[in-house]
């Protein structure tokens, strides 16, 4: 009678480019897959429309700009929103600042 829904996980093999740590960005990142920030962007991160693009924000990464992708693993900073469309994870050492949306939410301790 009652099911458990399934529950989407994140695929992190869609990783497919790397903001590395020392690296930083000025301007807006479109990406279409996988993207991995260990180091520092100072712009907005989005999605190529039509597409289910991945941001995984390491704990030495931030963002200071807005965020649209289709799923998201955030252990770093964000200032500015985050819309997520599909999955958030939020790790331990997470900290956004400004408005968060999200349709599936994961939230670990000290988020």
């Amino acid at each position: 009678m009652f099911r458990r829904k399934s529950d989407p996980s994140i695929d992190l093999t869609r990783l497919s480019s790397l903001i590395a740590p020392g690296v930083e960005i000025l301007g807006d990142v479109v990406i279409t897959d996988g993207l991995r920030v260990d180091g520092c962007v100072e712009g907005n991160v989005r999605c190529k429309p039509g597409t289910q693009g991945l941001l995984v924000l390491s704990d030495k990464g931030s963002i200071r700009g807005g965020v649209q992708v289709h799923d998201a693993v955030v252990n770093g900073t964000i200032c500015g929103d985050l819309e997520v469309a599909r999955c958030i994870e939020l790790q331990e050492g997470a900290r956004v600042t400004g408005s968060t949306t999200y349709r599936r939410p994961g939230m670990d301790r000290g988020a």
